[in-house]
Order: structure tokens, then sequence, then C-alpha cells
């Protein structure tokens, strides 16, 4: 055993061999079942193999050879899982994080032998001459890039496959914390850092992360902790001088950390939530560009194949993108690594300088849903609707439209001229323009429609951005319309990705089924 380290009852083995103070984690500490891990990486495998395999084959290149052995391995045993066939334990329970500023994966392991026989099975193909290490905690493989210096380092334990890759400089002593002989200070599985996290925001013990900017840079430019100072080496940063320390620093501070968790993972689907921390006056600044927005029925948007929307008033929106680069012109990057930041900050002000269309001035917010698209004969079965200060401009320009004479801005429904627009004889369509609102439907019953939009109340805790997505019925749709999706590694069912603000910053929000 190697030495005595108290862990939390929460903590999985491989958080003792993880640094408290790891500048990033993605970890799935508990994936729910083997059920769970099927629906989310059973197919991963297979649709990587049939999208790369025939470009590995023509490519002779060792790295070719050897990503080809193993998939074409895994892909021919049908009669057990992916995860299976490598010695991999089937909930796919990893964690990834830095050791110092380095990546290191670990993964546990149900198979050991299995593994190690894959692994050098796989470097033969590729013909690398790399014969393995045997140590007291691990066997391991060592490949050093001869000309970039940067080695990669692969060890199966008993019970893990650890991964890394760092200069070949710092292998030496990073080998130890790697195979998991030697011990961090202090380790993941002692602090009450995930335990927050989790707490704090609801999350389950499931899939949860982090990747904190601020404690990065400060790795890299040499102001990390003994060991993490110790196992940088001669990092670049460290060349770069104090002015571009300075810039990057300025530049972290407005996201300095990233997080993420789930709600929910389980047979049913899964839910979680992904924010970006933001100081103090950009989340004001966020807030003052949220609008209301009127309520949309849930069957409106649930029956949608595809929906989207957003709850911004757009000319603050364009103000305060204009003050912002303005500022920062006057105060510019002096880091020369960081001259694209300026060009952009340029071009986006320059960008503020035009003046919006018409018809986008005074936008509030906007709601697309497509329930439907037929090609032959085209029918269409969707809404769309529009908020904003003054839609009278909007109103001018469909009015000039043939068969659109009648439209006004008393919220009227008026009924499109459908053969104009080359839909299906079958299908009704209808438009309305009040003060400050424009709603427009296809499908059936689209006057009744119409005027349910026109009415439907302010909903004052509107997200500033959402989207939503039926997978199955999207890939149906696509191809019939002639535009086959490409397969994916995960089925998803029905998924929305809700964008908003919270009080560290903006929050993502995510729910899917399977």
């Amino acid at each position: 055993m190697i030495g005595a380290q108290a862990t939390q009852s929460w903590a999985p083995e491989s958080f003792r061999y993880i640094p408290a103070e790891t500048p990033y984690l993605i970890a799935a500490i508990n994936n729910g079942s083997n059920g769970v891990a099927q629906k989310m990486f059973g197919n991963s495998i297979a649709a990587l193999h049939a999208k790369i395999a025939p470009k590995l084959r023509a490519d002779s290149r060792p790295a070719s050879r050897a990503w080809l052995a193993l998939l074409d391995e895994i892909a021919a045993d049908h009669k057990q899982s992916w995860q299976s066939h490598l010695g991999l334990d089937e909930d796919l329970r990893y964690v990834v994080y830095g050791l110092s500023i380095w990546p290191v994966v670990r993964m546990r392991v149900s198979n050991p032998t299995r593994l190690r026989a894959i692994i050098q099975r796989t470097i033969d193909a590729a013909q690398w001459n790399l014969a393995p290490v045997t140590g007291p905690t691990a066997t391991y493989w060592q490949f050093t890039d001869p000309d970039d210096k940067i080695s990669v380092v692969v060890a199966v334990t008993e019970h893990e496959l650890v991964g890394t890759l760092m200069p070949a400089a710092q292998v030496v002593d990073a080998l130890p914390y790697v195979l998991g002989s030697k011990l961090p200070p202090v380790s993941l599985a002692q602090s009450n850092k995930i335990p927050t996290l989790l707490r704090t925001n609801g999350f389950t013990q499931n899939n949860v992360g982090y990747f904190d900017f601020q404690h990065m840079a400060a790795i890299a430019f040499g102001h990390g902790t003994t060991l993490e100072t110790a196992l940088r080496g001669q990092f670049a940063a460290e060349s770069m001088g104090p002015v571009c320390a300075h810039d990057i620093d300025r530049l972290i501070g407005m996201v300095p950390r990233l997080f993420w968790g789930m709600t929910q993972l389980d047979d049913k689907g899964m839910a979680g939530s992904i924010v970006l921390e933001l100081p103090v006056a950009i989340r004001q600044a966020l807030a003052g560009l949220r609008t209301p927005a009127a309520s949309i029925n849930t069957k409106g948007i649930d029956n949608a194949v595809i929906a989207f929307g957003a709850s911004v008033d757009v000319d603050k929106a364009v103000q305060w993108i204009n003050s912002a680069t303005t500022v920062a012109q006057l105060t510019p990057m002096q880091c020369p690594q960081l001259a694209s930041f300026n060009t952009m900050v340029s071009a986006m002000r320059a960008g503020t300088q035009q003046a919006l269309p018409p018809y986008l001035q005074g936008l509030r917010s906007l709601v697309i849903a497509v329930n439907d698209i037929v090609k032959q004969p085209l029918r269409i079965d969707g809404f769309a609707m529009l908020e904003g200060k003054d839609m009278s401009m909007l109103a001018a320009l469909l009015g000039a439209l043939p068969g659109m004479a009648n439209l006004r801005t008393d919220g009227t429904p008026i009924a499109l001229p459908t053969s104009n627009l080359n839909l299906s004889p079958d299908t009704s369509a209808h438009a309305a323009i009040s003060q400050n609102r424009a709603a427009l439907a296809f499908g059936d019953n689209t006057e009744a429609h119409v005027q349910q939009l026109m009415v439907a109340p302010q909903d004052h805790q509107a997200p500033l951005a959402f989207m939503h997505y039926d997978f199955p019925r999207l890939k149906e749709m696509a191809a019939q319309l002639g535009s086959p999706m490409d397969e994916q590694s995960v089925e998803f069912g029905i998924a929305t990705i809700v964008l908003n603000l919270s009080d560290a910053g903006v929050k993502i929000d995510f729910t899917s089924t399977w």
C-alpha cells in the first residue's frame, strides 16, 4: 500500500492521485449504470470506425496504422461492448486532470492483462520500437517525439489505465505521481472542493469538472504551488515576459473559471449545467440587456422539431459592445502574441458604428419554431414571433410584398398568399403585426395560432436564449429533404439548451432524453 492518506467517502480511488489544487478536472465519478454508459458511449467506436477507417487505411504513417489496428480489433468483436473488449470498466469511469499544467487521464480497468496485450499489439502494428517497462505499480510504455521532445506515457496498473503527455525532461520527476507510487501533498480526495461544487450547484456525483484559467496562467508563469512549479519545466510562457503576463491576466480576468456538472443521468436522459464565471461588471451589463418576452405555450415549443429564441435588447447590446470595445481600444494589449485580440476588438467596434437594418432596430425578442417541412409538395408547419419597440418599419417592408398590402399594425391576422410562396395548396399561413409584436404561422389553423401568439402574456423571467431539438424527427426531416445527417455516437432524443444568467455569470442549462 502506498502511504496512508485520509480520504472522504465520496471520493473514488483515483482521486488520491490528483493534487487538490489541480487547475482543471473532467471527471465521470459515477455514470449511473452500465445501461447509461451504453447509451452515452455504446455507439461511439462503431461511428468512429465507419468515419475514419477508410482514411487510415490510405495512410501509411505509424500513428495511422496504430489507430487502424485498434479500431479494427474492437470492430471485429460483436459479442461484447468495446469497453469490455479493451478490458475497461463497463461504466467508463474516468478522470482527466492537470498534474501541474500537464494532462493526466485515469480510467478504471476490469481486465488489465487483456488491456496490456491490446496496447502491445497496437504498438507492434505501428512498428514502433517500444518495449514495456514493468515497475512495482504498473507496466508502462513511453514514446518521445525526437523533434518536439514531447513524451507520451501509457501505463496499466491492476486497476487503472493511465496516460499523460508532457515534455520529456519532466517525465522522470512526474512519473511517480502518474504511476501512483508517490502521492501529492494534499489530494483532491482530501479536499472539500468537489463536494462544495456539487452541493452549491445541486450537481450529482456523475460528471463534473472545471477549468480554472487563472490558476493555469499562474502555473504557466511560475506562480503555482511548489509541486506545480517543480513539474512545470521550462514552459514557453516564462519567456514572454511581464508585459504579456499582465495582458494575459487581464484577458483571463474576463472569464476566470468555467465549471459544469449533472443534475440527472439515468435511463431516461440527462440534465446539467455549464457556468462561465464572470466579473460583477460584465454580469451587470448582461443583466441590463435582458428583456421580457412573450410566453409561448409549452405545446408550441415541445412539439417542434427545432426551435430557438432570444430575449435581448438589440439596441442596448450594440451600445454595450461599442462601449466595451472603445475602452479596450484605449487600453490595447501590449503583448505581441495578443495582437490578434486588438484586431478583433477594432473589427467589433467598427461593426457597431454601422447602423442596424431598420427591421432590427428596437428588436427585443425572437422565437422561431419548425414543426415539420415536407419537400414535395412544399409544406411548412411552424411559427415565428418578434417583439420590438416599434414594428411599423417591419410592417411597411412586408406590406410592399405581393399579396401583403392588407397588413396593418392593429394586430389583425391576414391570410398570406401561399401560392406566391410555392407552398402546397392545403397549407394555411397567416401573419399579424401590432405596434410592438409580429407573428407568423404556417400549417393548420394558423389564424387562431397567430391570434394566440399576439395576445400571449409577457414572461419577465425569459432566458437570454434557448434552443430545442427533437433529434429523431430532425434526422427524418433532413433525410426527406435530401440532406441526411451523419450518424451520431450518442443517440439523443429531445434536447433543450437554455442560456441564462446566474449569480456567478452565464449559465447554460441542458436537458436531453435518449
